[in-house]
């Protein structure tokens, strides 16, 4: 089993622990544009209902944004059940 990390969830700001592998495959990744530079960033979220609630706000933020967020599949969810849980 890997390490667990330390992350900070980019909707509600809770700090929790996650091993790389759970970050890299749970973690939203986003192209957009900031200050005439684009940023390229993989944002951490503590659970599921976190991502969903933040990528529509990320979205009205950055309307010109690029990103590969989609609905969490029955693998996802049985791979991380924590993460997805209701």
């Amino acid at each position: 089993m890997s390490e667990l990390i330390k992350a900070t969830c980019d909707n509600c700001g809770k700090e929790f622990y996650a091993t790389f592998e759970q970050l890299d495959h749970t973690g939203f990744f986003a192209i957009y544009q900031e200050e005439h530079k684009t940023v390229t960033r993989i944002f951490n979220f503590c659970s599921y209902s976190c991502e969903k609630e933040f990528v529509p706000k990320l979205r009205k933020m950055h309307p010109d944004i690029k990103d590969k967020w989609t609905e969490a599949t029955e693998e996802d969810k049985q791979r991380f059940p924590e993460y997805y849980k209701k």
